[in-house]
């Protein structure tokens, strides 16, 4: 007998998310984090297809997948370009958000008593999901310049002391920063970043990979984005803020070929207090990271290709 729309089983997307990244921190460890290098193409993670980059969340649920190359395709895509899904590879889902129109009432929208009761148009989000597959798991045709190639580890951003990307936009955002002493943090009320000298780290990647970290606090301040997330995770606003510079620095790093580092493991805890108790925490902390790595990119005029400041996370299925 055929179901029936009530007895359809609702898909919750925001806890198969939230699921999926409480149970790698369960096991210790961030999936935002990339240690390894990606191919020589870098960057963010991408569609190989249209282009369109990878924002906030996706950039987490790809990497959690594991695979080198940045570039990931639909079936139809692989397909169109002449490639096939390899036996046996289980594709990778990501999130876009499509738009619906809704009504309220003049009293639901709290537009006061001189309104009638017409109804008021309102967009509503609605997330949905869609399957990707990295171009590791697809078998390419000879010559296919979609195929993944080995590069060279010397010419790889980031490798053989090549910083000059980060060392630019550390530089050209123009945070105080300021050298000396054992520990890295961010001043709110002074509006200054103290780091180590740069011999106390273990390579220039920790050292970029602390700043940029840094720098995501950086811009919470009230003259920049103004960040204040003591509303939202009341207690939790402190750990809160640490997930969101984690993940911004995770961002920027796969811009800049700076290897991930997680720079506060202790909060750990507290990340999964936040992420149990609140499906769509995830979710919020992403996109304020991306918000934070849009505004750092942005004053040094260097938004990646495919992004702009400020714009909608993966809008449209069609923009994957």
């Amino acid at each position: 007998m055929a179901r029936t729309r009530s007895s359809r089983q609702h898909r919750d997307l925001y806890r198969e998310v939230t699921d999926r990244i409480v149970a790698a921190l369960e096991q210790g460890v961030a999936p935002w984090v990339c240690p390894w290098r990606r191919d020589g193409e870098g960057g963010r993670p991408r569609n190989g297809a249209s282009g369109h980059v990878y924002k906030g969340v996706n950039v987490v649920l790809t990497g959690m997948a594991g695979f080198a190359s940045s570039r990931w395709y639909t079936f139809n895509q692989a397909k169109h370009l002449g490639g096939h899904i390899r036996k046996g590879e289980k594709g990778t889902q990501v999130i876009y958000w499509t738009f619906v129109d809704a009504r309220n009432s003049a009293a639901d929208c709290n537009v006061g008593d001189e309104a009638d009761t017409a109804k008021l148009p309102r967009r509503i989000p609605i997330l949905k999901c869609y399957t990707v597959f990295n171009a590791e798991q697809i078998a390419w045709p000879e010559g296919s310049k979609h195929a993944v190639h080995q590069g060279d580890d010397d010419q790889v951003l980031g490798l053989g002391g090549d910083f000059d990307d980060a060392r630019v936009l550390v530089e050209g955002t123009g945070a105080v920063i300021r050298h000396g002493g054992s520990r890295a943090y961010y001043s709110p009320g002074d509006d200054y970043i103290r780091l180590p000298d740069l011999h106390r780290f273990d390579g220039a990647g920790d050292y970029y990979a602390t700043a940029l970290h840094e720098l995501a606090h950086w811009t919470g301040h009230e003259s920049r984005l103004g960040r204040d997330l003591t509303g939202r995770f009341g207690t939790e606003a402190y750990a809160a803020e640490e997930l969101v510079a984690e993940l911004a620095a995770a961002f920027l790093g796969a811009d800049l070929g700076v290897a991930g580092r997680l720079q506060h493991a202790e909060y750990i805890g507290a990340w999964l207090r936040v992420l149990k108790g609140d499906k769509r925490a995830v979710f919020t902390a992403s996109r304020l990271a991306q918000e934070a790595a849009d505004y750092l990119t942005a004053r040094v005029g260097r938004v990646g290709a495919g992004e702009a400041a400020g714009g909608a996370p993966e809008a449209l299925a069609e923009a994957a």
